[in-house]
């Protein structure tokens, strides 16, 4: 998505600094060296499609070398990671409470400690407004006092960050109180938001919009890839998935790679396509594809 999908699609794609992009770069190795001997097996953060750009980044950034392949973190890594822990740990509490699936009381008892003592916060607290919007309006404050705590930690761990020493994240460094809040936040969400049978059903419906997608997709892709011109139903039907996706999408090289280049090239640029993707278009997509037609219009 930011080297190749957007704004500039294959052609640089976001055009980051490299820096910016070694942020995002949580696992920095591909997803070829991600494999069970791993320390953090399945996770990675480029696909091989992307290693050019990957090895660039990782030499431009100066990221240390662990073994062939895998590398520490970039130190601006820890505080996108830390980040984006904090905004999600606040975010589905708001949306329990939005779902009626948490209560006010119990929110705040997990927020408080992080909260400031001022006049301005126990007013909002014991007013009249809905328990969500409260907790909108507690965020700012809240994460206020996240970011402070995360770069106290940054700055504590500077060395350890530069040599690739780290142990833990960012958030374990950080004074109990924030520490604590985040963490029982996270099981708050995990024990009553994300095991309630409402948030199981949206779940349930995702993966069905993304297998119907990936179904037609991967399909088409490898019918293109393949080359595939006999006249079928089948045939004409990835075809004209290929024209949405976008010819130009492809790569203009692609009769010249072999075949399995070309099988993981055209799948790549597929699932490039689904990357970039709304919900509300994957499912009006996926319904498209099942047969279960209806007008946008």
């Amino acid at each position: 998505i930011l080297t190749k999908s957007e704004y500039h699609q294959y052609d640089g794609g976001m055009r980051l600094t490299y820096a910016t992009l070694a942020t995002f770069l949580k696992y920095p190795w591909l997803s070829a060296d991600a494999g069970a001997a791993s320390s953090k097996p399945g996770k990675y953060s480029a696909f091989v499609s992307e290693a050019t750009a990957f090895r660039e980044v990782a030499e431009a950034t100066g990221l240390l070398a662990q073994t062939t392949g895998r590398y520490c973190r970039h130190p601006l890594a820890y505080l996108m990671e830390a980040a984006d822990d904090f905004c999600y740990a606040i975010i589905d509490l708001e949306d329990g409470l939005e779902m009626d699936l948490l209560h006010w009381d119990e929110v705040y008892a997990l927020l408080q400690p992080a909260l400031p003592d001022t006049t301005e916060v126990r007013d909002l607290i014991h007013s009249d407004l809905r328990d969500g919007r409260k907790a909108a309006l507690l965020r700012g404050k809240i994460i206020e006092r996240f970011i402070e705590a995360g770069v106290e930690a940054f700055v504590a761990n500077h060395e350890p960050l530069l040599r690739g020493r780290m142990e833990g994240d960012l958030i374990s460094h950080c004074e109990p109180a924030v520490r604590d809040v985040v963490e029982n936040a996270k099981q708050l969400a995990r024990s009553k938001v994300f095991e309630h049978p409402r948030k199981i059903e949206l779940e349930i419906g995702a993966f069905e919009v993304m297998g119907a997608l990936l179904d037609g997709l991967i399909e088409a892709a490898v019918s293109h890839a393949c080359n595939s011109t006999k006249s079928t139903y089948n045939n004409y039907r990835h075809e004209r998935i290929i024209d949405l996706i976008g010819r130009h999408s492809f790569p203009e090289n692609l009769e010249q790679l072999p075949e399995q280049e070309r099988i993981y090239q055209c799948i790549m640029r597929a699932l490039d396509f689904l990357a970039g993707m709304t919900d509300n278009y994957a499912t009006y997509l996926a319904k498209q594809f099942s047969g279960m037609a209806e007008t946008r219009y």
